[in-house]
This record gives C-alpha cells, structure tokens and sequence, in this order.
C-alpha cells in the first residue's frame, strides 16, 4: 500500500513538473509570438512612414522638375534676346570713333568760320579777302556746320540707344547667369532626391523581408 501510495505520488509530481514545464514553454512561445507581433507592427508603421517620404520626396522631384521646364524656357527666350542685341558693344565703339571724327570737324568749320568772320584780309599777309569770297565762305561753312550738327545730333541719339541695348544686354546676361544656377541647383536637388527615394526603397524591402521572416519564425511556434 505504501509503495503503491509513493508510486501515485510520484507520478502526481512528475505531472506536475509536466505541466509547468507545458505551461512554461506554452508562455514563452505566446510570449514571442506578441514579441513578433509586436516587431510586425512596427516594421508596417516604418514601412508606411517610409513610403510616405517617398511620397513626399516624389511630390518634391515633380515639383522641381516642373521648374526646370519653366527656367529652361526662360533661359531660351532672353536667349532670343540677347542674340538681338548682340554686338551693341561693337556698334558702341564704332560710332563713339565717328563722334570724335565729327567733334574734329566742327572745331575746324569753327576755326574757319571765325577767321572768315573776323577777317577782311589775312592776318599774315594783310592781302585783302574778296568779299564775294569771304560771304561765299562764310555761307558754305555755315551750311556745312548745320549739316554737321544735324548729324551729330543723330549721332548722339544713336550712341544714347546702344548704350541703352548694351545695358540691357547686362542685364539680360545676368538673368540668364542666375537662371543657369537655378538649373544647377534642382538638377542637383533632383540627384540627391533620387538618391534618397533609393535608399528608403532600399530600406522598405529590407524591413519587408524581416517581417516575412518573423511570420516564418511565428509559424514554427505554433
């Protein structure tokens, strides 16, 4: 009887040394399971944060893009018109040489003109001028100072013109110098979006594959 009473006992303690060993292994593999559980959930909120980036670096890249078409048709047309005032400089310089050809000529019409005036013979010789002569000359220098005058004055307005186109030829120049940054400056930003769009790509696939393997993992739990 006692022996059969030692025998009973025995197994009663072996079942319950079982039972907590069950119990125990049953708890640690619920408790991994809500470990990869967990793990699963966080790598989804990761992954949606990660394509919400990509998303908004998206949005960014198209936004640049789109203005790089509109700088580039900028560019192109104050392109068209710098070649339109091209060679103001050139026209410049050549017309500032004739104003001083012009300058020449009126100060020795001037002379002239003076000595035909205030003269009645020469000074150096004291033979008289002949007066048909004198007025002939006095006429024909006065006629030929208008016309010079006339003409100065043209020119004068056309220097004042292509001084007006080679300023604007400035300044044109410095806006296509400071579009072609801008260029610079999105193609690069567009670069370094790509390259980030690749990375959280990169990123995204690798959390993916750990979450297919933890459902692996917690598969072979159950």
């Amino acid at each position: 009887s006692s022996i059969v009473k030692y025998r009973t006992r025995t197994i009663r303690d072996e079942w319950k040394i079982l039972y907590l060993k069950i119990s125990s292994l049953k708890e640690k593999g619920e408790m991994q399971a809500k470990f990869i559980d967990d793990i699963t959930k966080r790598g989804q909120v990761n992954i949606e944060k990660k394509r919400e980036s990509i998303k908004q670096h998206m949005l960014e890249q198209q936004q640049l893009q789109e203005s790089c078409v509109e700088v580039l048709a900028q560019i192109e047309t104050l392109n068209a018109e710098l070649e339109e005032l091209k060679g103001a400089g050139d026209k410049l310089r050549k017309l500032g040489g004739m104003k001083g050809k012009i300058q020449q000529k009126i100060t020795t019409l001037s002379k002239n003109h003076k000595f035909f005036n205030d003269n009645t013979s020469c000074p150096t010789c004291t033979q008289d001028i002949d007066e048909t002569l004198r007025q002939t000359k006095l006429t024909e220098l006065g006629a030929e100072a208008k016309t010079l005058k006339t003409g100065y004055q043209d020119l004068e307005k056309a220097i004042e013109d292509e001084e007006a186109r080679e300023a604007n030829f400035t300044e044109v120049s410095g806006n296509v110098l400071e579009l072609n940054r801008k260029l610079t400056s999105n193609n690069t930003n567009i670069a370094n979006i790509n390259k980030n769009i690749g990375n959280l790509e990169t990123e995204v696939e690798s959390i993916r594959e750990s979450i297919e393997n933890q459902d692996e993992a917690k598969e072979q739990l159950s």
